[in-house]
Order: C-alpha cells, then structure tokens, then sequence
C-alpha cells in the first residue's frame, strides 16, 4: 500500500521541481541569447568538436548528427559525440560552447574520470 507523505512533497519534491525547471529555463534562455551571435571563425559544432578531439588525440570518438532540440551528448560505450542537428551544422558561439562541452566528456572518458567509467 502506497501513503501520501505531504511534508517530503512540500519541502523535498516541490523544491527540486522548482529548481530543476528554472536550470532549464536557464539554458534554453540562455541558447537562444547566444544562438544568434556568430563565431568569428566561422566553424560549425561539428567542426569544433572534431579540432578539439584531434588536438587530444581522440581520432576514435565519432561527430555525428541527432535529432531532437538540446539533445546533445557524449556515449562513452559507443565513443560517440551526438550534436543535435543545429549544433552540428550552426556555426555561433552557442553551438560551439555545447560542442565544446560535450568533447569534454569524451576528454574526461579518456582520462578515466570516475564518473563517466563503464560498468
């Protein structure tokens, strides 16, 4: 049987929703400010992301295109790093900022950083 426990609703459950919903508001908020002001040297997400796999060597971690808003990530099983379509082919500073990020995770995996090991 299942009980409603209202005080972990109200001051655990409720808080974290609140929370989680404005870090995203933030980002998404924050994409779109940046989504519009180009990069100077005029590299795509995918570009970047490639320099800076390269410069680490990291020849064996893929670029490739996904689908979906945001959707950005790093699979560390596979070595793939997944840019959604508009930062694998947009070329302003936001979707190179998340590129960027996400070949930090493939860095990270390189480096063995304890979070990212496989089971």
């Amino acid at each position: 049987m299942y009980f409603f426990d209202s005080p972990y609703l109200l001051f655990v459950f409720l808080p974290t929703l609140l929370i989680s919903g404005l870090c995203s508001w933030r980002v998404k908020s924050a994409f779109k400010k940046y989504s519009k002001v180009r990069s100077m040297n005029g590299y795509s997400g995918a570009q970047a992301a490639r320099m800076i796999l390269d410069r680490e060597g990291l020849q064996d971690v893929q670029v490739t295109e996904t689908g979906g808003f945001l959707t950005d990530h790093y699979d560390p099983r596979s070595k793939t790093l997944a840019l959604s379509k508009e930062n694998y082919n947009g070329i302003s500073v936001a979707n190179i900022g998340i590129a960027a990020h996400e070949a930090g995770h493939a860095i990270q995996d390189a480096h063995n950083y304890l979070s990212l090991r496989h089971i």
